[in-house]
């Protein structure tokens, strides 16, 4: 699915309460796609001086020859015209399965990964990635070249998290989860996947969570690459609200693949849970995702957030692989609903 949007001129301001921590929490998962407005200098460490800034949040592509030749390259000059304090990719850097003919990668060779990056680093502002279940649980599916889904994780952690910046031609320094250990291939490696920064008061953060039942089922499920990714990203979660509350952040933004499952919408795709049985509203930007509640009614990373404040943005996407999407979103505050339609325009050259 082609995505990508535009906050409108009134830019995402993220307010915090006089009294006690306001933290509104922002879980962007798989298909949604904002952009934005960048600031700092090059190689920017955490910034908590409070400012209203945009991002570029993109995921799910390219899914075919057309979106990786055309709609990508339209998307990121798309997104290098703006100023942007930086862009995310929350994974998937191909379809579930390869596609017959395909001029462009499309099952996990090396070539896959080579294409991701070079998409990254031709993006101005910081870019951001999080692997989805697309480029690595699901690559041992005989028709995206039966290789060890272990080996495409740590190959992606080789190729896209040696170091502790960014990926882009202005880099952002992160923090990196180095314990506990996530399972690799060889035995037990960090989880280097899993990075946090902090910019304009709001602490961010991405966490290695998947479709595909998460690596509980499909072609080869692997419980015990589950459990160790899992308790990483329990802590992960854990450590990114401190890490808030030390900061005294006006908000918090989750990057992952997966979605969470805020609500009793579907329970196929996330975990059920009544959000009125919270002892705290929870904030949820919705999109569609993938998930099972098989695995995800598990140790979930999200099961026990409560933040203090609400603000739920909604995205709705259409497939148009040759158009850039983009989106109008409202001012955003703990108090506000906003939500936003994307609708596609006509590609850029």
């Amino acid at each position: 699915m082609m995505k990508a949007a535009q906050w409108n001129s009134q830019r995402w301001q993220m307010t915090r309460k006089a009294a006690g921590l306001a933290t509104t929490v922002l879980l962007v998962a798989a298909s949604t796609a904002f952009a934005a407005s960048r600031f700092g200098g090059d190689d920017d460490r955490d910034d908590d001086e409070r400012r209203s800034y945009a991002v570029g949040l993109w995921g799910d592509l390219p899914y075919s020859d057309v979106q990786a030749l055309t709609g990508v390259p339209n998307l990121i000059a798309d997104m290098n015209r703006h100023d942007l304090a930086f862009t995310a990719h929350d994974g998937d850097l191909k379809a579930g399965n390869a596609t017959v003919g395909s001029v462009t990668p499309t099952t996990c060779s090396d070539a896959l990964y080579l294409q991701g990056l070079n998409y990254f680093n031709s993006l101005k502002a910081p870019a951001i990635f999080t692997p989805g279940d697309n480029d690595w649980t699901d690559c041992d599916r005989p028709s995206n070249g039966g290789f060890s889904s272990l080996e495409r994780l740590d190959h992606e952690r080789a190729l896209f998290f040696s170091t502790p910046f960014s990926l882009g031609q202005h880099r952002l320094h992160q923090q990196v989860q180095t314990a506990p250990l996530c399972l690799g291939v060889s035995g037990m490696v960090p989880c280097v996947e899993n990075r946090r920064w902090t910019l304009g008061g709001v602490t961010c953060a991405t966490i290695n969570i998947q479709g595909s039942c998460n690596n509980l089922c499909d072609t080869t499920p692997n419980p015990a690459e589950f459990a160790a990714r899992n308790q990483a990203d329990i802590l992960w979660v854990q450590e990114t609200f401190e890490e808030a509350r030390t900061r005294n952040s006006a908000a918090i933004m989750l990057i992952t693949q997966a979605d969470p499952g805020f609500d009793l919408s579907d329970g196929t795709r996330a975990p059920l849970r009544d959000p009125k049985l919270s002892p705290k509203p929870m904030a949820s930007p919705t999109a569609s995702n993938r998930s099972c509640s098989r695995c995800a009614t598990r140790s979930s990373p999200f099961r026990s957030l409560s933040p203090t404040s609400t603000a739920t943005l909604t995205i709705s996407a259409s497939t148009s692989p040759s158009k850039t999407l983009r989106a109008s979103v409202s001012k955003i505050s703990p108090a506000s609903k906003p939500s936003a339609t994307i609708k596609p325009t006509a590609p850029t050259t």
